[in-house]
């Protein structure tokens, strides 16, 4: 990560704290949580989401039962990693999309914004074979 995308990163999400899960381990305790899972969905005030089979249901995670503000954020400069052109975007529309996978799982489309002075995340789950 460069100085500048550095300095824009504690601009726009604040310090940095220690999460009870990494991001890779907290999305892979969502997937692995069920069959017909499309996407993720991780908002403040809410546990960890995934939408199975076209409904949104809870995925009880011990380590993080209730996401806050700062586990979102954290979340979000983990997927952007960064990259200064996704920051950006994010900085100036509100709302960024990239892609994100975990290698030999699954790839994702990703969208974050901002909503209530925070970020929020939904991430679309690509189908590896067509």
């Amino acid at each position: 990560m460069t100085t500048a995308s550095t300095g824009i990163n504690e601009a726009m999400f604040g310090a940095f704290t220690t999460r009870a899960l990494s991001t890779p381990a907290l999305i892979q305790a969502m997937i692995d949580s069920g069959d017909g899972i499309s996407d993720l969905v991780l908002s403040p005030g809410r546990p960890p989401q995934v939408e199975r089979h076209g409904e949104l249901m809870p995925v009880p995670i011990a380590e993080m039962p209730v996401l806050l503000p700062q586990d979102t954020a954290g979340i979000a400069c983990d997927l952007i990693n960064g990259n200064e052109h996704v920051l950006q975007t994010l900085k100036d529309q509100g709302a960024c999309d990239l892609s994100f996978s975990l290698p030999d799982r699954c790839r994702f489309r990703v969208n974050i914004f901002r909503q209530r002075n925070s970020y929020a995340i939904v991430m679309r789950m690509i189908a590896s074979k067509i």
